[in-house]
């Protein structure tokens, strides 16, 4: 019975994988894991002489150059050591920056964002990247800039903003994983546009696809219908309006939305059908093979060339390549080369990318999981061992996907299946069908029954995929998962697997103990919350928030019902929270037994206790040095409600008398323990 570990490929890809880790926890020179490589080669050398087997030497030197390895890919690609880099520059203050488009983000109502890369710096050659965002004017809809335009930028260049409340998203370490360090603010008068410059492939390819897009406008496909088309076939998901898109991650189907392994899939088998014929010719299968992958390499091109489509793309690469040769026993090899390439030769930083994990987690699990599913039941009716063929897939994806779905999203649509069984048997429909309005749009000769037909198809799909997002009883959100039941949901879900093949008291025990495990830590992690008191003073924009923690509960001072959604469902999560109750602030309180006073924006009414802890919220006009004076504050607090201007002064005076200050927008959230 073949299993993963007994490939090479799939030990070395893991070992390489350890190694980027590593070297992404001690972010070290590159000098140390090159000398590293070089003596474990040396070691390898001197063990591939050795006659005895088993050669434990020849193994063990293996794995430590593949792990020494995986710390040089890191820190070559680890920007912040590389010579040249801005941040060896003196860039403090306003200077000018020679930046260059890489990437076009998503506009929000007040800017439009880029992933811009560094040429000159006052002049001077520089490299790395930088978030660059650019205020919108009002009225302002598609972005100005294009993919390889040249821009000049006369502004400041800041640290990225880090997360200030607990169990926050925290996007600044999100960006550092793609070498994204800091980021530039600039309204358009402070931008000189000096046109593109040296055009790339991923600049050819996004002029190619604006081309295709703006015919695409013309025959008169809906707006969100539009939308989808361009998410389906070209990987553009910014057009996608939030409703739409929250729709169809509430339903479990929002991974047709992004061009990922299923399209490419999808794509491969449409190919194989197509070039079969050739098979029958003398070298016939060589061509077929060539053909296919130049394909699709060609439509990763025209997807733009984005890290998830260049992910799909050489992942189903290697297995075209199993596939048309035969060889599907080899797969487990391919889908581990495949990863190897892409980090390897591509970027390292690849592996931090959530879609990148879930990707070789789906098709890990469905190649793996699959085949036993299949052998548990084998239908003899056609039309149900199809069906239950597409579950098997659907199911296997899913299982090898869930721990990673519910660590970074907390939720679960228990009706995956329902949408898998319905959308996916289409999705080929539909992406052929994209393909060829597409096409013959391009050639100007395409006929209106078919625009109207494949609109209405498209219609059909977001009306299925509106209505399981609204059957509430069957989707599962704020579900705490945290790095370890991660760790151990994977252990359950191999010993499931185990059992499903071979079924033995040895596998029964081995589940039992996976759940025992996963179950006592979710024990623990109650009995630790239940313990836990706490009173925070979070950092929120225009309205101060109290929140006070007794175990299971949450008592939100503040904030009406669905108003800071997003910040109550981070801690509620983050906490393990099972009841919300929200309230209104008060003057006073009395935490530790020391009186913690709340000032706003009235200034009236102040309570008179001495030696308190002083809450500034909503920019009270107060003299701060007076009140200092006559009661003492063993603290101050300003939260994220108050004016910058006044919290520097109020901070300056604070120091003058050496009394504590605390501002939420530098130091985050204030806890106080109970």
């Amino acid at each position: 019975m073949i299993k993963p570990w007994d490939f090479i490929a799939v030990r070395l890809t893991l070992f390489l994988v350890l190694g980027i880790l590593l070297g992404h926890a001690l972010e070290i020179k590159p000098l140390v894991p090159a000398v590293l490589v070089f003596v474990g080669l040396c070691i390898l050398g001197l063990a591939a002489f050795k006659k005895s087997k088993p050669n434990y030497l020849f193994g063990g030197s293996a794995v430590f150059v593949t792990l020494s390895s995986g710390m040089l890919l890191f820190s070559l690609a680890f920007q912040l050591n590389t010579p040249g880099h801005y941040s060896q520059f003196d860039f403090e203050g306003d200077h000018l920056w020679h930046l260059k488009i890489r990437e076009i983000g998503k506009p929000t109502e007040f800017s439009q964002a880029y992933i811009a890369r560094v040429v000159l710096l006052d002049q001077q050659a520089a490299i790395g990247k930088v978030k660059l965002r650019i205020k919108r004017p009002p009225q302002s809809s598609e972005p100005k800039l294009k993919i390889d335009d040249e821009i000049l930028v006369w502004g400041v260049a800041s640290s990225l903003p880090e997360a200030l409340n607990p169990y926050q998203w925290d996007y600044a370490r999100y960006l550092r994983n793609q070498n994204i360090y800091h980021q530039l603010l600039a309204a358009p008068g402070q931008v000189y546009e000096l046109g593109e410059s040296g055009a790339t492939l991923k600049g050819w390819s996004h002029s190619v696809r604006s081309s295709i897009v703006s015919r695409l406008e013309q025959p008169g496909l809906g707006e969100k219908e539009l939308s989808i088309v361009k998410a389906l076939l070209l990987g553009l998901r910014r057009d996608i309006a939030s409703e739409t898109f929250d729709q169809y991650r509430r339903a479990g189907a929002v991974h047709i939305l992004a061009i990922s392994g299923l399209h490419i899939g999808i794509l491969l088998l449409i190919l194989r059908v197509i070039f079969h014929p050739l098979t029958r010719l003398p070298r016939g299968r060589g061509l077929s093979i060539g053909l296919t992958i130049v394909i699709l390499w060609v439509y990763a091109l025209l997807a733009g060339f984005s890290p998830s489509v260049i992910r799909a793309v050489a992942m189903f690469s290697f297995l075209a390549y199993s596939l048309f040769l035969n060889r599907l026993s080899q797969s487990y090899n391919t889908l581990a080369l495949s990863m190897f390439f892409l980090l390897v030769l591509v970027d390292p930083y690849l592996i931090f990318q959530v879609g990148f994990q879930m990707s070789y987690a789906a098709v890990f699990a469905i190649l793996w999981v699959y085949p036993v599913l299949l052998h548990l039941w084998n239908p003899g009716n056609w039309i149900f061992k199809r069906i239950w063929q597409l579950l098997a897939v659907s199911l296997s994806a899913q299982m090898g996907v869930l721990p990673i779905s519910l660590y970074y999203f907390h939720q679960f649509p228990a009706l995956f299946m329902v949408s898998s069984l319905v959308i996916v048997p289409f999705l080929g429909l539909i992406l052929g069908g994209g393909i060829a309005v597409t096409a013959l749009s391009i050639l100007g000769s395409l006929p209106g029954f078919l625009v109207r037909a494949y609109n209405q198809l498209i219609a059909y799909m977001n009306g299925f995929v509106g209505w399981l997002s609204r059957q509430d009883a069957f989707i599962f959100e704020e579900l705490p998962f945290d790095g370890f039941e991660v760790l151990l949901g994977y252990i359950l879900f191999s010993a499931l697997v185990v059992l499903l093949k071979r079924p033995a008291a040895v596998a029964v025990r081995n589940v039992l103990l996976a759940l025992i495990l996963l179950q006592g830590y979710g024990i623990y992690n109650s009995y630790i919350t239940r313990q836990t008191e706490r009173v925070l003073i979070l950092h929120q924009f225009r309205n101060p928030v109290l929140v006070h923690q007794k175990g299971h509960e949450l008592y939100i001072h503040g904030l009406k019902t669905g108003f800071g959604s997003s910040l109550v469902k981070d801690f509620q999560v983050g906490a393990r929270i099972r009841k919300l109750e929200y309230l209104a602030l008060e003057k006073k309180y009395v935490v530790n037994g020391e009186h913690l006073i709340r000032i706003d924006s009235t200034a009236l009414d102040i309570p008179r206790e001495r030696n308190g802890i002083l809450w500034l919220t909503h920019s009270p006009r107060l003299n701060l040095d007076r009140y200092i004076a006559y009661f003492e504050p063993k603290m101050i607090i300003a939260d994220g409600s108050n004016y910058n201007y006044l919290v520097r002064r109020w901070k300056q005076s604070a120091a003058i008398r050496n009394i504590p200050f605390h501002y939420t927008g530098d130091k985050g959230a204030f806890l106080i323990d109970l």
